[in-house]
């Protein structure tokens, strides 16, 4: 968790206003995620896209370095964050 970020923490994507602290907050629920830090990255048709930089706990990433494999894939995360965010929300 990052402290002391006020407007930092608002992005605008495609006409919505969201705050990468609440995104941060549901992914944060992912049995895989340790820790995580969600941010808008320049889009030229959004304005902005919903980014997220992941850390998986300790015993996925074992696991995964074992299958050689990643933690958690961008499939993987786009799947689950699909019953948890809206749309325009998922990174």
């Amino acid at each position: 968790i990052i402290l002391g970020r006020s407007n930092a923490d608002i992005m605008k994507v495609g006409g919505y206003k969201l705050s990468a602290l609440d995104i941060e907050a549901v992914l944060l629920e992912n049995d895989v995620i340790s820790e995580c830090s969600v941010l808008g990255l320049p889009d030229k048709d959004y304005g902005e896209v919903v980014c997220a930089i992941i850390v998986p706990q300790d015993g996925a990433k074992r696991k995964a370095e074992q299958e050689l494999r990643p933690a958690l894939s961008l499939e993987e995360l786009q799947s689950w964050s699909k019953e948890k965010l809206a749309p325009y929300k998922i990174p």
